[in-house]
């Protein structure tokens, strides 16, 4: 992967004994509506410095049937960027 992938991993560490998943998709919520649009998604992912192209991709292929992230499907789809760039499996 792309040094994206080193910002990344730092990022990650940095957050996540801070914040859990939930509190990262609330803070992205921007609206507050439980949905996170793909707007507010690449928002998240570009302040969290995840390569754009994995974000871009991990949204497209995931099973929106409106086509935005609620928090469990936010969930899915950090286990999956996890599993991706980092070959983690839970």
């Amino acid at each position: 992967m792309g040094s994206g992938s080193v910002a990344y991993t730092l990022v990650l560490e940095s957050l996540l004994p801070v914040k859990t998943v939930d509190e990262i998709f609330r803070d992205f919520d921007r609206d507050r509506s439980g949905q996170m649009d793909f707007d507010e998604y690449m928002r998240a992912m570009v302040r969290l410095r995840v390569d754009s192209t994995l974000a871009r991709r991990l949204f497209e292929t995931a099973d929106l049937p409106d086509g935005e992230l609620d928090m469990e499907e936010f969930r899915d789809l950090w286990k999956e960027m996890r599993s991706v760039q980092f070959g983690w499996h839970e």
